[in-house]
């Protein structure tokens, strides 16, 4: 953490480097406003020690307007540090899932809403990286995606995100969009469960875990309602060819509008 606790002024904004809101692996987030526009919350993202990559793609993640993605309003350097003004949510996934797991008709909704923002990741062509439900936001009851289109500001995955990884991420394998159904589909178990479907203490109990899967088509045991366990069941596989596809995934919300 930064000892200078002194305020940042970029153009409008201001950031209280003395307001902490929330800290990751690689990042800090500190309280900030608008001078302009008072009626909005904006908070700043700081990585630190870092440069603004030139595959980071400034002015499409700026131009991102869908109430299923967290905004980003700007993007900038300021010493050594990268610095991104976004908008402020009231909380996470990880935090509701702790208080009271996701109902059924919960999850479901959860999934449209994602699917609503991932879409739009897949439009612009953007990478999609740190997929957990601590990186789910919550504001005004909408969930909105973050972290998208930014992993090039950071090289290695905390241990969070590891747990939600799929077997080609871990592996450092070829990837395609395919491996976020893999996380997709762990972050729905997490909601309906709280918690994943086998225990996380290292590295090698999800290799555990995966060489189970890769022997053993993965099967949900525990009670729960049936189209939720199937549909998770066809996304926690090993082999990405196997796994539902997103347009698939998105045709059966679209015939099961009865279980919302």
């Amino acid at each position: 953490m930064i000892k200078d606790k002194s305020p940042i002024q970029k153009g409008n904004y201001i950031i209280f480097r003395d307001r902490l809101i929330g800290k990751g692996r690689h990042s800090f987030i500190y309280d900030c406003v608008n001078e302009l526009d008072k009626q909005t919350q904006y908070c700043a993202k700081i990585f630190f020690n870092t440069s603004i990559p030139r595959t980071l793609k400034i002015e499409n993640l700026k131009n991102i307007d869908n109430v299923n993605l967290l905004k980003y309003y700007e993007i900038f350097e300021h010493n050594k540090d990268v610095i991104i003004i976004m908008e402020k949510c009231d909380g996470n996934l990880k935090a509701i899932i702790d208080k009271q797991p996701l109902t059924e008709k919960d999850t479901f909704n959860f999934l449209r809403q994602f699917l609503g923002g991932y879409q739009t990741i897949i439009d612009v062509d953007l990478d999609l990286r740190e997929l957990k439900p601590a990186n789910i936001l919550v504001k005004n009851n909408v969930y909105k995606i973050s972290n998208y289109g930014i992993s090039s500001l950071y090289k290695v995955l905390d241990g969070e995100t590891k747990a939600f990884s799929a077997p080609e991420i871990f592996y450092e394998k070829e990837q395609t969009r395919i491996k976020d159904i893999f996380s997709l589909g762990l972050v729905l178990y997490f909601a309906f469960y709280n918690q994943l479907p086998y225990s996380y203490r290292s590295a090698v109990d999800q290799i555990a875990f995966f060489r189970q899967i890769k022997q053993i088509d993965f099967e949900i045991k525990k009670e729960g309602p049936l189209k939720l366990k199937q549909l998770l069941q066809s996304m926690i596989i090993y082999e990405p060819s196997k796994r539902i596809t997103i347009d698939d995934l998105q045709l059966q919300l679209d015939m099961d509008n009865n279980v919302i």
